[in-house]
């Protein structure tokens, strides 16, 4: 049994160092990594010279440092382990502000336990003195003087060994002090986590710490305060839970959690060590049990059987070590901290996920969760034309579109994979877009390609609390950023055809609202001739007629143009048939009716939403004919006699002020005068040159169509202005209004 228990001591120890040297060489220069490998270490030493102690029958806890040896004394060194947990805790998973506003402050820490081995050491070598002294005593005045100072050495002593038991019992307080300290500042930083994979680091560790430490206290603090009476055999249980809890929490928070970031070779190496550990000592208790049993029967050495054992040990290690490793990295290992498993979890996630946004969340918050990164931003290239929209993982950062924008994709293209920020920023020259860059503070660029084109690029931050880069980092990173970039276009191509097929279902509404705007009937009249036709240019055109009868027989008639083809477009214009409708049958006079239907356009819509329009009462018995032009392509009366006016009175189009003013105009028309309303669409038609068909040659056009019936004026100025163009199609929205009087009367 005590075999057992010193090599039980003798594992933990050397697995604590074990740790304590892996996490030092993952990152040395992390202030994290070095104050959790010396945590480690001097916890080590604890055990270790516990076993020394158990080996020589002398528990070195319970005997006075005073009348232990020297040497037996520096197992006080291992209660270093005290400030390096509370440094620990001030260091993970966040530096604690009292760190960052008092840096030195850290070495505080280990004054009172570095005071502490001074003191024991000290006293140590006095009895040591005086001990010699006695052992070379000598004759005469020499020997005398001797004799005296050892006689002053071991009285000091008695006295020192009171004033030690004071110490040791005050010390321990100290030790009870750091221990609750500590936790207290972990559970602290537990709860100001956000990201679950430190949370649960931490969490294993804290709980592994809780139960160590606690029996720790209850085993050997307490006693020594006073406070219990520990039998030795409960002591020794209570030790071995404690070793079996601190050690086993550390290294199952580094295989599970990847703890620290250790690279995923060295959790495999730990793996190895722990199950060829669990092998020895299933040898220690099973083999060796087995053999002294067979001795006992036999009554006698049984060399040929150890032999036997030994060979059995050589031929079932392997096996045994292989079967216990797989069951070990099946349970611990392959979870979603395994780069592999990572990289087939993010596929098999990314692969179903045709949001662009929910893409977006998914990998940021993949690589602040996986990796610890601590900042990522996703920028996404945008074409046509060129420009970069940076997101978050909460929201959108913004969208640039910059001169340099070129040179910078250029650059990013050239990049094989990830690479370091700084070593790129120096071999390009100052731009908004790096300055742009540079704000987020990024440590790591990973381009995004799709084949030949970039989707993308990756800026992260450097990880949580100091964590390196590390080789498997870059190589995941580099697997990942296609996978990405892929399902980037993916999304963005899905996202685009969404939207086509949003915006075809918008035009369709707001078609079939135009097309319910639009007379279903001309006006009838023995005096007035009409024709009119509306052809937009796309499935929803902006360009509106309407004919309203009056009451006293006049006729009122509208042409406008609207900014805008969507629904939002076609929702405008109802509202303002409406509200025209409504004030013509309030019998309110024109100028009063455009100031009502410009109020109503500034305030219902957007500052760049605007409405042309003319609208006008014809009587068509007496040729009358009042109107207001609010900022309207000028309506052409043309003359029987081959003249021409324009109708430009009014004022401002619609919806730019909302206190604008109009004002009326009138003309009166002839028998065979034309007059004819159109849209800008007529006019703005282009040919091979980029000559428009312009004002004066539908002026011309209409003067010599003037004769014909209004259907034909309006069927001939549409094939003339298409002869015109480059295609059988308007380029924009064109409609067209033509009112013709006819009297009866014979001509002179």
């Amino acid at each position: 049994m005590e075999r057992l228990v010193v090599g039980f001591y003798l594992a933990c120890g050397a697995l604590l160092l074990f740790l304590s040297t892996i996490i030092w060489r993952e990152n040395p220069k992390s202030r994290v990594n070095r104050s959790t490998a010396f945590m480690l270490g001097f916890a080590g030493l604890g055990p270790i010279f516990a076993a020394v102690g158990q080996s020589l029958q002398a528990p070195l806890a319970s005997v006075p440092a005073a009348g232990q040896p020297f040497l037996s004394n520096l197992q006080y060194i291992w209660e270093f382990f005290f400030p390096c947990l509370v440094l620990f805790s001030l260091e993970f998973p966040v530096r604690h502000p009292f760190l960052i506003r008092q840096p030195r402050a850290r070495w505080l820490i280990f004054i009172p336990h570095a005071f502490h081995i001074l003191l024991t050491l000290a006293l140590a070598r006095g009895q040591d003195i005086a001990t010699w002294i006695g052992a070379h005593s000598q004759s005469g005045l020499a020997g005398w003087l001797l004799d005296q100072l050892s006689m002053i050495l071991r009285f000091s002593g008695v006295l020192f060994d009171s004033l030690i038991d004071v110490h040791l019992k005050f010390f321990s307080l100290v030790n009870l002090v750091y221990v609750v300290s500590a936790l207290l500042i972990l559970q602290w930083s537990q709860k100001a986590l956000t990201s679950v994979r430190m949370k649960k680091q931490l969490a294993v560790v804290t709980v592994s710490l809780q139960i160590a430490l606690g029996l720790y206290a209850i085993a050997f603090i307490a006693p020594i305060l006073g406070l219990a009476q520990i039998s030795p055999g409960m002591e020794l249980g209570m030790m071995v839970v404690a070793l079996l809890a601190g050690t086993g929490g550390v290294v199952y928070s580094i295989i599970r959690h990847q703890f620290l970031d250790v690279r995923l070779i060295a959790r495999r190496s730990l793996v190895y060590s722990v199950t060829s550990a669990m092998l020895v000592g299933m040898y220690i208790l099973i083999i060796e049990q087995l053999g002294s049993w067979v001795r006992q029967q036999v009554g006698q050495p049984t060399p040929i059987l150890d032999v036997g054992f030994i060979i059995l040990a050589v031929i079932f290690f392997q096996p045994m070590m292989s079967s216990v490793e797989d069951i070990i990295q099946r349970f611990f290992l392959k979870d979603k901290t395994d780069y592999r498993r990572l990289m087939e979890r993010f596929s098999s996630e990314i692969i179903r996920i045709v949001d662009l946004r929910q893409l977006q969340q998914q990998v940021i918050s993949t690589l602040q969760e996986d990796l610890l990164v601590e900042s990522v931003i996703l920028v996404q290239v945008l074409s046509p034309p060129k420009r970069l929209r940076f997101y978050s993982l909460s929201r959108l950062e913004g969208e640039y579109n910059d001169p340099d924008l070129n040179e910078f994709l250029d650059t990013i293209v050239s990049v094989s994979g990830p690479v370091y920020y700084e070593s790129l920023s120096q071999q390009v020259g100052d731009s908004h877009i790096w300055s742009v860059i540079a704000g987020f503070k990024p440590h790591i660029l990973v381009p995004l390609r799709a084949g030949s084109e970039l989707a993308g690029v990756l800026l992260l931050s450097r990880k949580s609390n100091a964590y390196r880069y590390s080789q498997e980092d870059f190589t995941v990173l580099h697997v990942l950023s296609n996978q990405v970039a892929v399902a980037l276009t993916n999304a963005s191509l899905y996202g685009a055809s969404l939207e086509k097929q949003r915006m075809e279902e918008e035009l369709a509404v707001a078609r079939q609202i135009q097309s319910a705007l639009l007379p279903d009937t001309l006006p009838q009249h023995d005096q007035l001739l009409v024709d009119a036709f509306s052809r937009p240019a796309r499935e929803v055109g902006g360009d509106f007629y309407d004919f309203i009868p009056l009451d006293d027989g006049r006729l009122g008639v509208v042409i406008g143009d609207a900014s805008g083809k969507s629904v939002s477009a076609a929702l405008m214009i109802a509202q303002l048939q409406a509200v025209l409708r409504n004030e013509v049958r309030n019998q309110h006079s024109i100028p009063q009716i455009m100031e009502s239907l410009n109020r109503c356009v500034a305030m219902a819509s957007q500052s760049e939403r605007f409405v042309t329009m003319v609208y006008g009462e014809l009587n068509p018995d007496t040729g009358h004919f009042v109107y207001c032009n609010a900022g309207h392509n000028y309506p052409i009366l043309a003359r029987q006699d081959g003249s021409f006016e324009n109708l430009d009175t009014g004022g401002l189009l619609l919806g730019v002020f909302e206190d604008a003013k109009y004002e009326e105009g009138q003309i009166d028309m002839a028998d065979n005068d034309v007059l004819v309303f159109y849209t800008d669409g007529f006019t703005e038609i282009t040919n091979d040159k980029e000559e428009e068909f312009g004002d004066p040659r539908l002026v011309e056009s209409i003067l010599k169509l003037r004769m014909n019936t209004p259907q034909v004026i309006s069927q001939s100025l549409m094939h003339e202005v298409l002869s015109h163009g480059r295609s059988a199609s308007f380029d924009d929205d064109a409609t067209v209004i033509v009112l013709k009087r006819r009297t009866g009367k014979p001509q002179p």
